[in-house]
């Protein structure tokens, strides 16, 4: 004789009617009444409700099929405490399907934030039980040969998963849809999942066989689209990026991830974010458009533009809050985080496939060539390899934003640099009593005026053009000067076609003096404020990409003279010169 169900803790004193809901507080920590407090101030619930909960030992009941939800209500919110796995989230979707009338099942994180919407499953779930194609969860029902085939066994996995299951070809990863969008799904997550599939059906199973079901798994399932680039998902919809257009969730938007937290539309004031971007352009309403141009670029992916941005400036001046509300603005998971030398690596550089903006937040030191991020923002084909995996090549369409204190050199021979890097200086430190610990939660809920103001403000041409008036400016100039060691050098040196010339490239061995010889110049440079010199061989790579960047724009032009190889490169002033470099 079956022992008779247990009901949930507290089941028994929620409301009934389809009009109510019900809170399930679920997770390893469920049993914490402090979060007890924290959902029904959120929720703000009546002072004497209580949740039904879900704590380690009832979820184990609840997997094996002794206890049951059993609610006469409309909606079901589950909110999360502690950790919560996904076949613990499956067992409660398919309990609250078979012993429970409601039609609405939401799962909500630790921050009170909707992350799931499980009610279209939960409508599939009694579909398939009505008509009997598929039992709801229930594995002992699975109907398998004595000796099932692994096709037999991915085959019976698929229909009996909670969710649906796609295969992203690209990244070579299996995903599934929680009601919003894409999740990813991991492949041991995916071969864990087999294994309980396997344990409840009380099959043999060795690791090589669950990994190739697991493969078998993903071959089989639905070919996922690549990412609408030009969508943000948030809790309550989806905003176009290009047309500002907000409107609910759709299955074909194919997201992977939203932000989780709601869009208010009608916040259409952005009193936070303009005063940051007063602040920080002091004045300057060339450099203020320049900041919302350059937010624009993210914000509408103008990857075609190959521009990056440069972010410096002095310690909290506001660098990291124009990264933030970079992210803000492109969506969080259409982010990844990559430094310049992290181009170079096929491994590395796998995180940018599907991504819409790359961030390198911390950028260190770097001189050199930055081959592969000069091929990354080119607009071409690039190699990248997942691990384990064949490489495979794909085009990026991603913007890639820096910030930095250190001196960073590009060293290209053909100047693939020069005019592609906009440089922002953050030089106003923002006073301790201004410094708001809270900004980026007030910008997120400014997100969608932020948007209109931008795509009211411009058009691609309009925005581009006030980039390139932008770099063309004195402080433009500056603070590539200030930012590259090799590029404040140049400054010091002008191009003339009219005057004979005298300049040799110089070495370390040169009998000609620093007036006569460039790389004995940068030398005595280096020496001065004890900077470690680049090689004669990239300094003659790199110099006149660094003229180019110090205001320059004549090309240097090299002629044989007495054995030598001259440039028509002159110095500005060069006494007054080296006594600045030689008195710091």
């Amino acid at each position: 004789m079956m022992a008779k169900l247990k009901n949930a803790p507290f089941a028994n004193k929620q409301p009934t009617g389809k009009a109510y809901e019900v809170q399930i507080i679920a997770g390893a920590d469920a049993w914490n009444k402090t979060r007890w407090q924290t959902v029904k101030e959120w929720t703000r619930a009546e002072s004497d409700y209580q949740p039904i909960i879900l704590g380690i030992e009832q979820l184990q009941e609840l997997k094996a099929g002794g206890l049951k939800i059993a609610v006469d209500i409309g909606t079901v919110s589950i909110y999360q405490s502690g950790q919560l796995k996904e076949a613990e989230k499956s067992a409660i979707i398919a309990n609250l399907a078979k012993y429970s009338i409601a039609s609405s099942v939401r799962f909500f994180d630790e921050a009170c934030q909707m992350v799931e919407n499980a009610s279209e499953y939960l409508s599939r779930l009694r579909a398939e039980a009505e008509s009997e194609k598929e039992p709801m969860t229930d594995t002992d029902s699975v109907l398998l040969s004595e000796k099932p085939t692994q096709k037999e066994i991915m085959k019976a996995f698929i229909a009996h998963h909670h969710r649906p299951l796609a295969y992203d070809r690209l990244t070579g990863r299996c995903f599934e849809f929680t009601g919003i969008y894409w999740e990813r799904l991991e492949d041991e997550d995916l071969k864990s999942l087999i294994l309980k599939f396997l344990d409840n059906l009380n099959a043999d199973y060795t690791s090589t066989k669950i990994a190739n079901i697991a493969d078998l798994v993903k071959l089989k399932s639905d070919r996922l689209p690549e990412v609408n680039n030009a969508l943000i998902g948030f809790s309550n919809g989806v905003l176009n990026k290009l047309t500002g257009e907000f409107r609910e969730h759709r299955p074909d938007d194919y997201l992977r991830g939203i932000e989780h937290y709601e869009i208010n539309l009608e916040s259409t004031e952005t009193p936070f974010f303009d005063d940051w971007l007063e602040y920080s352009a002091n004045g300057n309403e060339l450099k203020k458009r320049a900041f919302l141009a350059g937010l624009y670029m993210v914000l509408t992916n103008q990857h075609k533009w190959q521009y990056y941005l440069e972010v410096t400036g002095v310690a909290r001046a506001g660098k990291s809050v124009f990264e933030e509300i970079a992210t803000i603005l492109n969506g969080r998971e259409n982010t990844a985080v990559l430094d310049i030398a992290g181009f170079d690596d096929p491994i590395r550089l796998a995180k940018t496939v599907g991504k819409t903006l790359i961030l390198s937040p911390d950028q260190k030191p770097y001189i050199g060539t930055a081959d592969g991020l000069k091929n990354a923002t080119g607009g071409g084909l690039i190699a990248v390899r997942n691990l384990y995996r064949d490489e495979i090549e794909y085009r990026p369409q991603f913007v890639f934003v820096y910030s930095t204190n250190h001196p960073i050199s590009f060293t290209d021979r053909n100047g693939g640099h020069s005019g592609r890097r906009i440089t922002y200086h953050f030089n106003r430190a923002v006073p301790v009593a201004k410094r708001d610990p809270t900004f980026t939660e007030k910008v997120q809920k400014e997100i969608y005026g932020i948007v209109r103001k931008l795509l009211n403000q411009f058009t691609p041409e309009q925005a581009k053009n006030t980039l390139i008036e932008f770099m063309a400016t004195d402080e433009g100039v500056e603070v590539k000067r200030e930012a590259n060691h090799l590029t404040a050098f140049a400054g010091a040196f002008y191009i003339d076609t009219n005057k004979t010339p005298v300049m040799i490239w110089g070495s370390t061995r040169t009998k000609k003096s620093e007036q006569q010889a460039l790389y004995r110049a940068y030398l005595l440079y280096c020496e001065c404020l004890n900077q470690k010199p680049i090689n004669l061989a990239t300094f003659k790579n790199a110099f006149p990409d660094a003229l180019k960047e110090s205001g320059e724009k004549k090309q240097i032009i090299t002629v044989a003279k007495d054995g030598y190889s001259v440039l028509n490169v002159f110095w500005k002033d060069y006494h007054k010169t080296i006594t600045q470099w030689e008195n710091g």
